[in-house]
């Protein structure tokens, strides 16, 4: 396994290497209505630079979450103080393709509405959006190209499957396009269910090469990641530590495992993922959190830990109501 900044990596792509560990940069509250619900990409001024300085080189974005300009910031505070001295030595990855709703910063464009009928009144029209939001992404991020894109969402649960048939279709030609003039080194997706992800695989000409998913041990879905990785789809565990909602990081089991290794439940939830050969994006407020979460490299779980810790799975999102299911 080759290595990025001393992290291990995964190989997506011909000459991709993914980091196993990156950060995700999606700030805001959408689980607690009782405080201000939506995105505040604000937190990303402190958060991005306190994660670049504990060594993450991954940065997982989208254009949803509003914090690719605070992204850019960082970057250029990170180069010009020589903490990074090449493009290649960062992976970004980001996302288009979000619905609307109201976490979304919709009103300067960054959701897309996916029941609008010009989508299917107007051939290309979507086509022609998401490569306008690509345009505006590289350049809110002041680069010329992305590591990794990754299709956001795969349609709309009020839209009907050929509906959402046809936008995956126009989402994906207009990747593809991307894709051929090397604006994205890989393309993928994100939160596709198996019967999306074969709908894709029976028209592309380049294959989605990661799947980003939600992926903890309170919310593991071995069928579809067994699935994925058998068609040389790596997955990507977003909301690994249960996004602090779940009480998955007060689990007795776990807590007990690290005890034996000297690790904290963090650690051993990451080590877990990357024993399945899943990368993932822990995030954390606190600098040295986020530190020890890069620091799972050194101890590695039996195959009956393994299998204790599949055994907790509840199916419990970490997003209330998380739709993927949902969507036709």
């Amino acid at each position: 396994m080759s290595s990025f900044n001393g992290i291990p990596t995964f190989e997506i792509d011909e000459g991709v290497n993914l980091p196993s560990i990156g950060v995700g940069c999606a700030f805001g509250n959408w689980v607690d209505p009782s405080r201000f619900f939506g995105f505040t990409p604000e937190q990303a001024w402190s958060a991005i630079p306190m994660a670049l300085e504990a060594d993450y080189r991954h940065l997982d974005c989208a254009r949803v979450y509003g914090s690719h300009r605070h992204v850019r910031d960082s970057l250029r505070a990170a180069f010009a103080s020589g903490m990074l001295k090449d493009r290649k030595d960062i992976f970004i990855t980001t996302k288009l393709f979000h619905d609307t709703a109201p976490i979304v910063l919709s009103n300067i464009e960054n959701g897309v509405c996916m029941t609008d009928p010009k989508w299917i009144n107007e051939p290309g029209a979507l086509r022609a959006r998401i490569l306008l939001d690509f345009e505006k992404s590289i350049d809110d991020l002041g680069v010329g190209y992305v590591d990794l894109l990754l299709v956001h969402w795969p349609g709309s649960p009020e839209n009907t499957s050929e509906t959402n048939k046809i936008l995956r279709k126009e989402v994906w030609s207009a990747f593809e396009e991307i894709h051929a003039k090397k604006w994205a080194r890989a393309i993928g997706v994100s939160n596709h269910t198996q019967a999306h992800v074969e709908e894709i695989l029976s028209y592309c000409t380049v294959k989605p090469v990661v799947n980003q998913l939600e992926v903890n041990p309170y919310y593991y879905r071995p069928d579809l990641i067994n699935w994925m990785q058998s068609k040389g789809i790596h997955v990507m565990a977003w909301g690994p530590l249960g996004s602090g909602g779940t009480g998955l990081l007060q689990d007795e089991t776990l807590i007990s495992i690290g005890k034996k290794y000297g690790k904290d439940v963090g650690q051993v939830v990451l080590r877990w993922l990357n024993q399945h050969n899943i990368a993932s994006l822990p995030k954390s407020s606190s600098a040295k959190r986020l530190k020890s979460n890069l620091n799972i490299f050194d101890f590695s779980l039996t195959s009956e830990e393994m299998a204790a810790i599949d055994g907790l799975n509840k199916g419990l999102s970490s997003v209330a109501g998380n739709p993927i299911e949902k969507i036709p």
